[in-house]
């Protein structure tokens, strides 16, 4: 397997786990073809993983609206802005656990960074050089969300051995706990 496709592997197993949240999340969500008007001025969230094999970053760009929507609590329109910027961070750190979860399943054990918050950036100005990338834009209840990701294969060697296909338990994914 070359370097494309263990990124496009990566890019779909992505794919999932955002389907896979967002239905937990009791959101609708589906692909949408590009951004709209409210997702250039969000906030990002940038988060990083990686192993001897390979490296990967992923950027969320969310509207404040998807974050208050997503928000566990009753009454969002007493959570101020800091705490919704606060929660972009942690559906980084819930996406890239549930990616890491995936390629487990696939014998690659990544060490995840820390999320980090940006403001009045682009997505771009943030890639790395020399990632492949893949760029998802999805309908959250009619408000677009962005989410790039980022892959770099460092071993030309690394083959993906699902671990699923034969028959081994998946890695069961974390539940949400707030405190």
């Amino acid at each position: 397997m070359d370097s494309s496709q263990i990124s496009e592997h990566i890019f779909d197993l992505f794919h999932e786990c955002c389907l896979d949240m967002f239905t937990d999340l009791q959101c609708s969500i589906e692909l949408a073809t590009g951004p709209d008007e409210h997702v250039a001025e969000a906030p990002i969230s940038d988060i990083d993983a990686s192993c001897d094999d390979l490296e990967l970053r992923v950027l969320l760009r969310f509207p404040y609206a998807v974050l208050a929507m997503t928000y566990p609590v009753d009454e969002v329109l007493d959570v101020d802005d800091s705490k919704l910027e606060d929660w972009l961070a942690e559906i980084s750190n819930q996406l890239i656990g549930r990616l890491k979860n995936k390629l487990i399943n696939n014998q690659i054990y990544l060490c995840l960074g820390l999320p980090e918050n940006h403001f009045g950036v682009q997505p771009e100005q943030l890639e790395p050089e020399g990632f492949e990338r893949k760029v998802l834009y999805y309908d959250i209840d009619n408000e677009t969300i962005e989410c790039h990701v980022l892959v770099d294969v460092i071993n030309p060697n690394l083959e993906l051995t699902d671990a699923s296909q034969r028959g081994d338990d998946e890695v069961d994914e974390g539940e949400l706990e707030l405190f």
